[in-house]
């Protein structure tokens, strides 16, 4: 929660995730309520009724599964890495023949996840570039340099990428995109 201004506070909107008018008694549980920002709560989701049959509850199943995954187009490494952001597609690539892929699809469409994450192409475009620049024996040098400042590689990427490790992505921003493009690049090399 944002304070600012005396007395000023902003919180992110809460949103029921099984529908009050629907079932009244779950309106007064705090595990109904879901944080969502203005935009996706009102102008996306506003009346639209969810159920766990159609769709899926963040905080009761991990949308960090392999149902989906982000990757990038062209999906050519070196060709991306010169592109501008705006050059740049963040794809969404849904696995259909996974469980609960229709509940994933049917929440991704519901808050047009495909088109808001071309906003973050830039966000891409920087992993691929430090991916390029800060190879593994730059990784190597930077950690022994500094011999008490870091205690493995991974500390080192996470200060260069920003990288998460799978059970931080739901508490990272963007976490699941960052998440997802570094692990396809860990596959490549610059």
């Amino acid at each position: 929660m944002y304070s600012g201004k005396k007395g000023a506070k902003t919180r992110p909107d809460l949103d029921y995730f099984l529908p009050k008018s629907l079932y009244p008694y779950f309106s007064m549980s705090i595990y109904n309520l879901i944080p969502a920002c203005k935009v996706c709560n009102s102008s996306f989701k506003g009346q639209i009724d969810f159920d766990y049959e159609k769709n899926i509850n963040p905080y009761e199943e991990a949308l960090d599964t392999n149902l989906m995954n982000f990757s990038y187009l062209p999906d050519d490494f070196t060709s991306a890495v010169g592109l501008e952001p705006k050059d740049l597609q963040v794809v969404l690539d849904y696995h259909s023949e996974k469980k609960d892929y229709a509940r994933l699809k049917n929440n991704c469409d519901i808050f047009a996840i495909d088109t808001l994450y071309q906003n973050h192409t830039d966000v891409v475009s920087n992993i691929l570039k430090k991916h390029y620049v800060f190879n593994d024996t730059y990784k190597e040098i930077i950690r022994t340099t500094y011999p008490g400042l870091f205690s493995s590689t991974y500390e080192v990427d996470k200060m260069l990428y920003e990288t998460i490790e799978k059970q931080e992505v739901k508490n990272a921003i963007l976490g699941k995109l960052k998440y997802d493009i570094k692990t396809q690049l860990d596959g490549t090399c610059p």
